[in-house]
């Protein structure tokens, strides 16, 4: 395989992991504690959130599983992709940013990232990880959110 067509491919697999991972505004509502059927997908395969007595697990833990699964869309300290987007491209969420994310309690964050961007009227691109990962796992990850953001 040449060096070009190995760039050209990893170019195309990096624009569309960009893509997956962004937000869409199409006028469904979102999903919050207050509103948990906002999306209408309760009661879904894997998008029933689990009675935990904390959805906030082990913050070292959670960033290995971040880098793992959410960094090559969100970036490894949660300010989305670095460079050039093409234009229309969903643009991920600043995960870093204090305001946005104290908006959000930690089971709404389990939510998001258990049920994925179309359950909670974001990104259809954003996939749900509640097969990837184990509850514990994304309450892990919860955790290291609250690290990136300060939250």
């Amino acid at each position: 395989m040449s060096a070009g067509y190995a760039r050209g491919i990893a170019a195309a697999c990096a624009l569309f992991a960009l893509a997956a991972c962004g937000e869409q505004d199409d006028g469904r509502p979102r999903y919050t504690s207050e509103n948990p059927t906002a999306a209408g997908l309760k009661g879904q395969p894997g998008c029933d959130v689990p009675e935990r007595t904390s959805y906030r697990g082990d913050c070292e833990k959670g960033r290995e599983s971040y880098d793992l699964f959410c960094a090559g869309c969100h970036g490894l300290e949660g300010k989305g992709p670095m460079g050039a987007l093409e234009p229309d491209s969903p643009v991920p969420h600043d995960l870093s940013d204090t305001a946005y994310m104290g908006d959000f309690d930690d089971k709404d964050l389990f939510y998001v990232i258990q049920c994925g961007g179309l359950a909670v009227g974001k990104s259809v691109f954003m996939p749900p990880w509640a097969s990837a990962m184990t509850d514990d796992q994304l309450a892990d990850v919860v955790c290291h959110l609250r690290k990136l953001s300060g939250t």
